[in-house]
């Protein structure tokens, strides 16, 4: 019998879908995901989170692992004999559209700076 250490994408019943969102039970589609509105813009593309404490939490590649999908908590850790299932955050920033130099609603912040003329008195 051979060992096999490839992990599979998920097809059994019990299965998260491949992209969720953080509970692991919504399915979304990474390329979908919406910004809140059209005053928004990406500003990068996604990346794996590897904030993670390597070795505790997280393997090198972002990896964090469980028994089941439905382990999954708030917590997160690394690795250990009989785990079946892993999941990895993935990160995408996104910023506020600043306001065009030219547009007349654009705020303007004044420094106003008093001195005390010390030869007046």
């Amino acid at each position: 019998q051979t060992v096999t250490t490839n992990w599979l994408k998920p097809y059994l019943s019990n299965d998260s879908p491949e992209w969720t969102d953080m509970t692991c039970t919504l399915k979304m589609v990474r390329d979908r995901v919406m910004l809140p509105d059209n005053d928004w813009i990406w500003a990068n593309e996604w990346s794996v989170d590897l904030s993670g404490d390597f070795g505790s939490v997280t393997d090198a590649d972002g990896w964090e692992y469980e028994t089941e999908f439905e382990a999954f908590g708030r917590s997160r850790r690394f690795y250990k004999r009989g785990d079946l299932v892993r999941r990895r955050r993935w990160t995408r920033t996104r910023m506020l559209i600043p306001p065009r130099l030219n547009d007349p609603k654009r705020p303007i912040f004044i420094v106003w700076e008093t001195r005390k003329d010390e030869a007046s008195g």
